[in-house]
């Protein structure tokens, strides 16, 4: 499964875009997933803080893309 999101400038702050993720992965993980990945680009720190806070880490990284997983992959 692919997920993203993006959000208008008035609910930026607010932690929305870090629940949502969280919900998420703990809904996967109640009904079996073991391990997730995700990505963002490189310049999007906003994104990366989110998937940091979420309980992810960073893999590696190339010039498109940072990698992040969480669990075992």
């Amino acid at each position: 499964m692919t997920a993203g999101c993006g959000q208008i400038p008035s609910a930026r702050g607010r932690g929305y875009a870090t629940e949502a993720p969280r919900a998420l992965l703990d809904h996967a993980r109640k009904h079996g997933a073991t391990a997730v990945q995700g990505d963002t680009d490189p310049g999007n720190t906003a994104s990366q803080r989110v998937v940091e806070a979420v309980g992810t880490r960073l893999l590696r990284e190339d010039d498109r893309l940072r990698y992040y997983a969480a669990g075992s992959s």
